[in-house]
């Protein structure tokens, strides 16, 4: 079995897990409502207790798959790859859909996005460091980068 397919297993075997840990977290949460509930009824004037609150939208199912993936990968390299191959100079969505693909996540609109995002501070690392540049900005106002000569 190659290196690849037992990489792939193992993502596999995490993002299920993950699945787990989701269901398992959502039913603390019910027996923690039920307790306060149970508790509201033996003391009318104490509410519930107060829980940590989560941020709403910081952190989603895609997010923790896209860090899962984009962790071990080089991505300073694969961004470098990805503009050496192009003809024409690649805007960062581009660039981010090719990355997602290349590191096998595939093109889901919301991945893509996420991607761009992670990317957007690898090309200006990258620019910052003399190995890219911006050439202008595509139509939807994104920028459009090449290998700096």
């Amino acid at each position: 079995m190659s290196v690849a397919c037992e990489l792939k297993l193992k993502r596999a075997e995490l993002t299920n897990r993950l699945e787990e840990l989701a269901k398992l977290q959502a039913e603390v949460r019910e027996q923690v409502s039920s307790i306060d509930k149970v508790i509201a009824i033996y003391e009318p004037g104490c509410g519930p207790m107060p829980t940590k609150a989560r941020r709403p939208g910081r952190t989603t199912k895609i997010s923790d798959e896209v860090k899962a993936s984009m962790g071990g990968v080089n991505q300073r390299q694969v961004v470098l790859e990805i503009l050496r191959d192009s003809a024409d100079p690649v805007s960062t969505s581009e660039c981010a859909a090719k990355f997602s693909h290349a590191i096998g996540l595939g093109g889901e609109a919301e991945i893509v996005d996420q991607v761009s995002r992670k990317l957007s501070a690898v090309l200006t690392q990258l620019t910052k460091a003399g190995r890219v540049r911006h050439v202008g900005k595509a139509a939807n106002r994104q920028f459009l980068w090449e290998i700096a000569a």
